[in-house]
């Protein structure tokens, strides 16, 4: 697949837009191939076109994060069970990365008029993701960081357990640490 566009997310995450999609549901992922490098699995952001973000962590994702516009790369997939949405509110618990098929799944459950409740857990508020998209979507975004730079000061659980002493969930989807 083609690299159409580059997304800088923050300082160590870039989110790539690639020329077409591959039919990927909420919380499936995707095996990507970097020519010359190494194969490793993505968790899918977006389908249409496919979205992947990428952390630059290792070896892999620093050659992914050198890739520019027009850059080919092998996809394989999609694999993995999706998520299935069940109930008419739901809460959605991101730790970090997790936010990227999080978000993809508060996007179907809008489509589904599903209330959503989503909480992104990040170290700081320099880490996280997706914010101005989140802010477009009709749903409650609440934000917990450990240091408390942004939102609620702990971990998301703490702030899931909060939310659910005033709130009642059908569902509780959750991705990440």
């Amino acid at each position: 697949m083609k690299v159409k566009e580059i997304k800088h997310e923050h300082d160590f995450v870039k989110t790539f837009v690639f020329d077409q999609g591959i039919g990927a549901k909420p919380g499936q992922f995707v095996m990507v191939w970097v020519p010359g490098v190494d194969e490793k699995p993505m968790s899918v952001f977006q389908d249409q076109p496919l979205q992947l973000s990428i952390a630059s962590v290792g070896y892999f994702s620093q050659a992914a994060h050198d890739l520019k516009k027009g850059s080919l790369v092998g996809v394989r997939g999609p694999f993995g069970n999706a998520f299935k949405l069940k109930g008419k509110r739901v809460a959605m618990v991101a730790g970090g990365y997790g936010a990227a098929p999080l978000f993809f799944l508060a996007q179907q459950a809008v489509e589904k008029k599903i209330e959503v409740v989503f909480i992104e857990g990040v170290r700081t508020k320099a880490q996280a993701l997706y914010q101005q998209e989140l802010k477009k979507l009709p749903i409650e975004v609440e934000f917990s960081s450990d240091d408390g730079s942004i939102g609620f000061h702990g971990n998301s659980v703490q702030l899931l357990e909060q939310k659910m002493r005033v709130k009642k969930f059908d569902c509780v989807y959750s991705c990440g640490p």
